[in-house]
């Protein structure tokens, strides 16, 4: 599988028009450098992909043990189906997460700006009797 989509993503590369900027020459590898005023953050955000990875690594070696136990099979497909579903979990759980935060945060917007709206638009007299309308 991981072949014929790598052959997939090499036949993609190959189709594209391949435009570059302009050098002034051929292009030449370069070694991987990182700027000195991002050193800082990027040394975190390395820290945090090193750290999400050895989490990772953890959780799929003790649930592909958990999982040969539980089962009682040696059939690594079976557990790698299971694996996968276990990931896929995971991976809607954060989503719903996600959006569950940023419904919250739009909701809490909405909300305040809705009456802050009316509280401008009425006047003083009659601000309590369209708050309650609303």
């Amino acid at each position: 599988m991981l072949l014929v989509l790598s052959l997939g993503s090499i036949v993609a590369l190959l189709c594209t028009d391949g435009h570059r900027p302009e050098r002034g020459g051929r292009w030449r590898p370069q070694a991987p450098t990182v700027p000195r005023g991002i050193r800082l953050r990027f040394s975190i955000a390395a820290m945090s992909v090193a750290l999400a990875y050895c989490v990772g690594a953890i959780f799929m070696s003790l649930g592909a043990q958990m999982i040969t136990e539980f089962t009682q099979s040696a059939n690594t497909a079976l557990t790698g189906v299971l694996l996968g579903c276990s990931a896929a979990a995971i991976g809607i759980t954060a989503l719903f997460l996600g959006w569950c935060i940023v419904g919250g945060i739009a909701y809490s917007f909405a909300f305040t700006g809705g009456l802050g709206l009316i509280n401008q638009a009425s006047a003083a007299r009659h601000r309590g009797a369209t708050l309650s309308l609303l």
